[in-house]
């Protein structure tokens, strides 16, 4: 009878021993905060959103984290439609984002109230096969008036716990108007535009891209006083001073993450 009782409780200990190790551990708290930090909460469509990513240690000590990145993939962003699914998020893939085939760097350290940055820019979706459930599918992140929001997450499995941690911003989207109008139906549809209005760069190989340079000249040209026109006169003189090899400082930089 005393040996059965004994055996009854190594039994029970072995199975609370067997929960313990079968339950899956819990999350641990993110060590960062999120917040994003846009130039403009007002666009036209198709026009950029600049916005930074900023990441800030919350404990007590230093940690170890891998830097933001959207090349390397640590970093998404997403756009929901205020007005008709505010919790339907699709997936915004910007020129690189996600592709850098090189190692990626190392973990770095933060200090504690330690704060890293990371400019990003948001205009040209570059997924051509982006499925239309999950994913933007025009040529343009922005392509539409109305209240949208645009969610920045930020993955890393050493200072945070899947799913890692995010910061929203609400985008207003006017509708284009007069000379705006004109234009932006020009835009719309062209998807080698919206390339070279991200990045400020072009590839002279490619016909479309010449193209639409082409195309970004003229509109520039016939309509100077549009919305569009400051963003147009700075990509075509960034383009212009590297092809002339004459640029100043802070002339022709890429945008790919501004």
């Amino acid at each position: 009878m005393r040996e059965a009782r004994m055996n009854r409780g190594l039994i029970a200990l072995a199975a609370m021993a067997y929960g313990l190790l079968a339950r899956p551990a819990l999350a641990a708290p993110c060590s960062l905060a999120a917040q994003t930090r846009p130039t403009s909460v007002a666009i036209l469509p198709g026009q950029p959103i600049d916005v930074s990513l900023r990441l800030r240690n919350t404990s007590a000590g230093r940690i170890s984290f891998f830097p933001p990145s959207e090349r390397q993939g640590n970093v998404h962003a997403s756009v929901a439609d205020q007005s008709s699914d505010p919790t339907r998020y699709l997936d915004y893939s910007g020129p690189g984002w996600g592709l850098t085939c090189t190692r990626s760097p190392g973990p770095s350290q933060l200090d504690s109230n330690g704060v890293v940055t990371l400019p990003l820019r948001v205009l040209h979706q570059a997924d051509p096969k982006a499925d239309p459930d999950t994913s933007i599918v025009t040529p343009f992140a922005f392509s539409t008036p109305g209240n949208f929001s645009l969610k920045v997450d930020y993955i890393d499995e050493l200072a945070c716990a899947d799913p890692g941690v995010s910061a929203v911003v609400s985008i207003r989207v006017l509708a284009p108007k007069g000379d705006d109008l004109i234009v932006w139906n020009e835009l719309r549809t062209c998807a080698a535009c919206a390339l070279i209005l991200h990045t400020g760069q072009i590839n002279t190989k490619r016909v479309a891209e010449r193209a639409a340079l082409d195309k970004l000249r003229d509109l520039a040209r016939r309509y100077p006083s549009s919305g569009y026109a400051p963003l147009l006169r700075q990509t075509i003189d960034a383009i212009d001073c590297k092809v002339k090899g004459s640029c100043e400082d802070g002339q022709g930089q890429d945008n790919n993450n501004q």
